[in-house]
């Protein structure tokens, strides 16, 4: 057998702690700078280089959860594209 693909995105999840004005912008962000689909660049938080990512399902792939006083947890779904 052979594989189909070679290169195949990577999910990875991380996890934010961010006041109610940030999570507004990132939610700005997500829906309309990258319209749910686009890719972004950010750090890979392995190696510190510059990597790909995309929100798989859109706004859907960001869960928060209240904490106390101003402050949501964020989770994040991303792909690190190839």
């Amino acid at each position: 057998m052979r594989r189909r693909f070679t290169a195949v995105p990577e999910t990875c999840k991380i996890q934010l702690w961010l006041t109610s004005a940030q999570l507004s912008t990132l939610k700005t962000f997500v829906q309309v700078t990258l319209e749910d689909v686009s890719p972004f660049s950010w750090i890979d938080f392995r190696s510190g280089a510059a990597a790909n990512y995309r929100l798989p399902a859109g706004w859907s792939s960001v869960t928060q959860k209240y904490d106390s006083g101003d402050m949501w947890i964020v989770d994040l779904t991303m792909e690190l594209l190839p």
